[in-house]
């Protein structure tokens, strides 16, 4: 083999591990893309789980208050790390009607303000001995999350290992972007795209794909950190991340109502407003991005700040003018023509899938739809005492539509209950959710008997059978106990207290022995011929459906020890 041949060869070798170096470091930057998602989701899921009764308490005091609104929004999303989701979270707020479109558009403001925190998070990464020892805390975390039996305990470690996550990917990035820099190739990418609608357009379609304006604010830093790309060039990409996140609450709102579909178009108005007004700036005034510069001599901290006050400006300017935003987008998106047989289709009232994002604010809105199905079972058990009483089914039609959103709530309520027991909650919550299956059931009986009663009632009319006044009137007594037995176990269950048990019991007691005292009297007046054989059977078989409808509501309260 001659010198020539083995310098060939040594040249092809060169190139082959050159190659698949450059294929290694790719893959690593791949990984930590994945490795800082990871550490989001682990902080945010366990912030959520350990601060979120005070989410939810913030939540209910937004008012009509703009401010605080702003406030909350950027809040809540510091918390849960992901303006997306507080807005996805919003848009079903809306659209099951508990949130007003004004208030809808405060929280989305703040929530921009909210997702600059991740990028300020990741600015540290200028700071070298930061991300090593920030790394390090994953152990720790790790390590409370294995032996901490404590949920709070477990959930803090949680924060820690994702809080350390978010660092490791950040250094696995900067390590690999150190290699791939100094390819000719890779740096080719970066100095050809320096047109700044295309660097928008780079931003807005990476933020689509991954669903996180945080992360791609975090690569870009880390971009600009290691020297592959300009701070002039990642403004325009931060621009376009800010965009891009609006493609999941746009596909959020797709099968909402009208107001959670304006929620949608606002969110993407007041992105593309704050992106088109900041690189209008930034072009015509051509040396504003010094002004970052004199802050600090790092790109890391430049880009976090621009990222704050770009979000900030945007939010104060847009502030002031949240009613007329409000009123224009109302008269933009029309509603809908009124459907005459939209109240009588099954739906949920307070729930909206699209909570599920976050579990947190679900499981307030998931016990609100529970007393809303045993609202519905109450009336249709009221109304079936009416109408045995008084011999009339006039009101038939309406006992049954209300049955079937009964049972509809029953089987797509405890779906969601899968749904969200699957997501990262709280232990009480575990608890919650293991409660809520039995009084589903409970409260699905209740209906079942009182569509019994209505049967009963129909039967007696096609026989020509009715009670006596004294009958009627102790079935009315009857009514009365388990009527205050339910104001009783749902004041409980709305306040989350079981302090009433002990009252609630006893009030069974004496419902059990009304019902027999009611038996042994009808079959005195039987006995004296009173009554026939006919209609006593079927007011006794009423009265046992009452006693068991009684059951039903006190295991309702019992069910509340495991939490309460």
């Amino acid at each position: 083999m001659t010198f020539t041949d083995l310098f060939m060869l040594a040249e092809d070798v060169t190139i082959f591990i050159t190659s698949m170096n450059t294929v290694k470091y790719i893959l690593l930057i791949v990984a930590s893309v994945g490795v800082l998602l990871l550490g989001m989701k682990l902080m945010s899921d366990n912030l959520e789980s350990a601060a979120g009764g005070r989410m939810r308490t913030l939540l209910d005091k937004v008012g009509n208050n703009r401010f605080a609104g702003l406030g909350i929004g950027a809040s809540v999303t510091a918390v849960i790390q992901s303006s997306a989701a507080t807005t996805v979270m919003v848009v079903g707020l809306v659209n099951a009607g508990i949130m007003t479109l004004f208030q809808a558009t405060t929280i989305i403001m703040g929530a921009n303000i909210g997702t600059t925190v991740t990028g300020l998070l990741a600015s540290l990464s200028a700071l070298e001995i930061v991300p090593v020892v920030l790394a390090s805390t994953a152990c720790i975390g790790a390590f409370m999350m294995m032996f901490c039996k404590k949920k709070l305990l477990n959930n803090v470690g949680g924060i820690i290992m994702g809080f350390g996550l978010i660092f490791c990917g950040l250094t696995l990035a900067g390590e690999a972007l150190t290699y791939l820099k100094e390819l000719d190739a890779f740096k080719n990418i970066f100095t050809t795209i320096t047109n700044p609608i295309l660097l928008i357009l780079v931003g807005m379609i990476f933020t689509a794909a991954i669903q996180s304006s945080s992360a791609t604010t975090s690569i870009l830093i880390v971009l600009a950190g290691s020297g592959i790309i300009t701070f002039q060039s990642t403004i325009f990409a931060v621009l376009g991340a800010n965009v891009g996140t609006c493609v999941t609450v746009v596909l959020a709102s797709l099968g909402a109502n009208t107001n959670a579909k304006r929620t949608a178009a606002i969110h993407v108005f007041f992105n593309l407003f704050g992106c088109i007004l900041f690189a209008a700036i930034f072009l015509i005034f051509k040396d504003a991005y010094k002004l970052f510069e004199m802050i600090s001599d790092k790109p890391q901290f430049q880009i976090a700040i621009f990222h704050l006050v770009f979000n900030t400006v945007t939010a104060f300017l847009l502030i002031g003018f949240t009613q007329y935003i409000v009123k224009l987008f109302t008269w933009l998106i029309k509603d809908k023509p009124a459907n005459a047989q939209t109240e009588l289709l099954a739906s949920f009232v307070y729930l909206d899938s699209r909570l599920l994002s976050t579990p947190t604010f679900a499981m307030a809105q998931l016990r609100k739809e529970v007393l809303n199905m045993a609202l519905l079972a109450r009336t249709n058990f009221d109304l079936s005492i009416d109408a045995i009483v008084g011999s009339d089914v006039s009101k038939s039609a309406e006992f049954g539509i209300r049955e079937k959103n009964i049972n509809f709530l029953n089987r797509e309520l405890t779906k969601f209950l899968v749904e969200i027991s699957s997501s990262e909650i709280s232990y009480r919550d575990e608890k919650v959710i293991g409660s809520l299956y039995h009084v589903l059931t409970d409260i699905e009986r209740i209906g079942d008997y009182a569509e019994n009663i209505m049967e009963y009632t129909q039967q007696a009319i096609d026989d020509k059978i009715s009670f006596s006044a004294t009958a009627n009137e102790e079935i009315r007594d009857l009514q009365k106990l388990i009527d205050e037995q339910f104001d009783a176990v749902f004041a409980a269950f709305e306040n989350e207290t079981i302090k009433d048990l002990p009252y609630i019991r006893a009030r069974e007691d004496n419902i059990d022995v009304l019902q027999k005292n009611l038996q042994n009297r009808h079959i005195e007046r039987m006995n004296e011929g009173l009554c026939s054989a006919a209609s006593s059977s079927r007011f006794l078989s009423l009265i046992s459906n009452l006693e068991r409808i009684a059951d039903h509501i006190e295991n309702i309260a019992v069910t509340m020890k495991d939490y309460c």
